[in-house]
């Protein structure tokens, strides 16, 4: 299948595309790039399915524990939450792991590229905690190219940017002020269509709002 797609491909080109003596550095390079690409996806792809097998294992192991019998009536509560301890330490070191992932170079692109294994690496690492910097840094290119949704992107960068007590960039949070929803404190708040242009996001003031409306602390939020 993908040999006769390349072989499409190739035979739609001879007859399209102009004559070129195109250098053969240049084809070199992006061959290089292609074959270094292929190598870091594959072993990526491997390794989450290493991870996706371990889950496996270790949900087959907390049925068990779950249904043992032979544990007196007065452990039980300490032994499974031991169990549930170990659950968690995995699902932290390969939501650590895959944030470590996400932070490579080249991560926007594999988004790009419609990978699965990159979407997955990107679901566990927003079990991590830390992860929001970094998932910030990394998305921004993709959603840029329109590869990964403009809203959700602007509403983590700006999330971000107030848990670090900075203006927000995008303008998708509110607050509550004075019994009325109001968008919080914008950074340079004149260019900020601008921003939201550049990432596909239609101007402030025409996006769907709730702003004005009465509120209780407790109900603002995103736009």
């Amino acid at each position: 299948m993908i040999t006769a797609l390349l072989a499409i491909s190739l035979l739609h080109l001879q007859d399209t595309s102009p004559t070129t003596d195109a250098p053969a550095v240049a084809v070199e390079a992006l061959l290089d790039d292609f074959r270094r690409g292929f190598a870091r996806e594959a072993e990526i792809m491997g390794e989450v399915a290493d991870w996706q097998a371990r889950e496996r294992h270790l949900q087959t192991r907390i049925i068990a524990a779950i249904r043992r019998e032979d544990i007196a009536p007065e452990l039980r509560a300490d032994y499974l939450g031991g169990v549930q301890a170990q659950a968690r330490d995995f699902q932290l070191r390969r939501a650590r792991w895959a944030t470590d992932r996400v932070a490579e170079p080249g991560f926007a692109r594999r988004l790009g590229d419609a990978s699965a294994a990159a979407r997955q690496v990107l679901l566990w690492s927003e079990q991590d905690p830390d992860s929001l910097a970094i998932r910030v840094e990394a998305l921004e290119p993709a959603a840029r190219l329109g590869t990964y949704e403009a809203q959700t992107y602007a509403e983590l960068a700006d999330i971000l940017a107030l848990s670090q007590n900075n203006r927000q960039i995008y303008g998708t949070q509110t607050e509550c002020v004075n019994g009325l929803i109001a968008t919080s404190p914008i950074r340079a708040a004149g260019r900020v269509n601008q921003r939201r242009e550049r990432i596909g996001l239609q101007p402030l003031d025409t996006a769907p709002s709730d702003v004005g409306e009465a509120c209780t602390p407790e109900l603002a939020g995103a736009e």
